[in-house]
């Protein structure tokens, strides 16, 4: 990693007092490896020297690794000129370094409710005291994050010492997994073929790495893709990563099913929802259906065709966007 390592709680001490408006600032990029009970999880966070309370925190899709969403976030801290720190958390078992064996099989595997519980661990004991939290979900990170709200006054003891002010989910996998268009296809692969996918793995962690960069400039050729989602792939040519990579994945098939709206209802006017206009993970047959459900929801379609996944090419219009809604 290019960006500073330094220790995390070291990132955590900031002013409580709120920033107001500020000039932009230089963006401070920090890559963090810290231990969340026993779960080896890295933390991307993009700051200015002068810190503030707000924090958006990201909830990535799957893959999960942070170093996909640093262009990302770099653009989203410009665009909110330094008012907002800006974290990035993985999914456990997602980060080349919370491995330490290339054997396939070897290490722990971590399903979708593990990765929903690791994530309130952080929460209670990593964010600081007074911090006011946005959520940002991504694909099914997003999910995550409806179950977080739902189960955030039991998982965590002293809610005062946190606001939580908004939630925003970008291209959201919350209903219907297996309906999807992508969902058909991968269903069969995720269900009866996962082992051969995690040994193909092992022999591409094995190769020189002149020829892993190789083979991943030529994944992407043709794309203008940024060198961190570059770097973030080629973490991902690990045997133990893909293994939990597809587990999550078999197991969001299995269990994102039906849309909680009542869930939904409850936090309607905090949560801001954008819909892919041709998404095969939540077609927009999907959009069509929450808002009939819910007409005053704030839910908008991506009339710019953005993709998916977009953290590959089109970070810099998302995070403006986005910007645009935080301010506003």
């Amino acid at each position: 990693m290019s960006a500073e390592t330094t220790s995390l709680n070291h990132s955590f001490h900031f002013d409580a007092q709120d920033q107001g408006h500020r000039m932009p600032a230089k963006s401070q990029v920090l890559h963090h490896l810290t231990n969340v009970r026993g779960v080896l999880t890295e933390v991307l966070i993009v700051r200015s020297h002068e810190e503030s309370r707000n924090i958006v925190f990201i909830i990535p899709g799957n893959p999960g690794l942070p170093e996909y969403y640093e262009t990302f976030a770099k653009n989203l801290h410009s665009q909110l000129q330094g008012s907002h720190q800006v974290w990035v958390i993985s999914h456990a078992g997602h980060t080349a370094m919370s491995h330490s064996s290339v054997i396939p099989g070897n290490g722990e595997v971590f399903g979708y409710m593990d990765q929903v519980q690791h994530k309130l661990d952080f929460i209670n004991d990593y964010v600081p005291s007074c911090a006011r939290i946005i959520f940002v979900g991504h694909s099914i990170g997003c999910k995550i994050i409806l179950d977080i709200l739902s189960r955030l006054k039991t998982k965590i003891q002293d809610t005062s010492r946190i606001e939580i002010d908004k939630s925003f989910m970008l291209f959201p996998t919350v209903e219907r997994m297996k309906e999807s268009p992508n969902g058909e296809k991968l269903w069969p692969v995720l269900a009866l073929f996962r082992w051969f996918i995690i040994l193909l793995g092992f022999f591409a962690s094995v190769l020189p790495q002149f020829l892993k960069v190789w083979l991943v400039s030529l994944y992407f050729w043709r794309k203008d893709v940024p060198e961190c989602c570059k770097n973030a792939t080629l973490d991902l040519l690990r045997p133990s990563v893909i293994r939990n990579v597809l587990f999550m994945a078999y197991q969001e098939l299995c269990i994102v099913q039906q849309l909680d709206i009542e869930l939904i209802n409850q936090h309607l006017c905090n949560i801001h929802w954008y819909y892919g206009f041709n998404d095969d993970w939540c077609p927009r047959s999907y959009y069509y259906d929450l808002v009939r459900s819910l007409p005053d929801i704030r839910a908008d379609l991506c009339s710019e065709g953005i993709e998916h996944a977009f953290v590959l090419q089109s970070s810099a219009l998302m995070a403006q966007k986005l910007a645009n809604w935080i301010k506003n």
